[in-house]
């Protein structure tokens, strides 16, 4: 009776112990270290890649879902594009200080940093914009949505702001950004 009333209380301390370790973060709320501000809604978007493999900048043709990375040096561009064309995209890029910090304050990869809603014309694209200072170096990252862009591929683009990390360099000195990429991605 004793065997088996212990055996019952390590399974059970077992099964609860593995519920816990398997939770994920709250859905709906931020990831630590990145606070994007409470204008659009940001849907979580589930992103299963391998966090031990990080490539490089995404290349010109439709990537599959993983850790990118990018390593401060110049501007890159990436989209997810849709039947129409681009869709959405996001730029990265860095200078001292070429880019005026914006009204809203927010937290990217453990920085603090500001968000602004650009002005577009009247059929242009949305433009977003978040800016970071990551030691001597500004880092400005600019989301531009089409008019034919869907809320489910904005949501992709808020989450990849969101699980932007800064990283050591492997090579070098310098600032490294990883972040989650979803399939379909690419720079071309």
């Amino acid at each position: 009776m004793k065997v088996a009333i212990g055996t019952g209380a390590v399974t059970a301390a077992a099964i609860i112990g593995v519920n816990l370790l398997s939770e994920g973060p709250t859905v709906g709320g931020p990831s630590a270290g990145s606070t994007l501000p409470p204008i659009p809604s940001l849907s979580p978007v589930p992103l299963p890649v391998d966090a031990a493999i990080v490539y490089g900048w995404p290349g010109v043709r439709s990537n599959p879902a993983g850790r990118y990375s990018w390593n401060v040096r110049h501007e890159s561009w990436m989209h997810n594009p849709n039947n129409e064309g681009v869709g959405v995209s996001i730029t990265f890029s860095a200078s001292s200080n070429a880019y005026e910090s914006g009204p809203t304050t927010v937290t990217v990869a453990g920085y603090n940093g500001t968000y602004q809603e650009l002005p577009t014309g009247a059929d242009g694209p949305r433009k977003e914009l978040w800016i970071v200072d990551i030691g001597t170096t500004r880092v400005a990252i600019t989301v531009a949505a089409e008019p034919s862009t869907t809320e489910a591929d904005l949501a992709e683009a808020y989450a990849i702001i969101e699980s932007i990390r800064n990283e050591p360099k492997t090579h070098g000195a310098g600032v490294r950004l990883t972040f989650t990429l979803p399939n379909g991605w690419d720079s071309g």
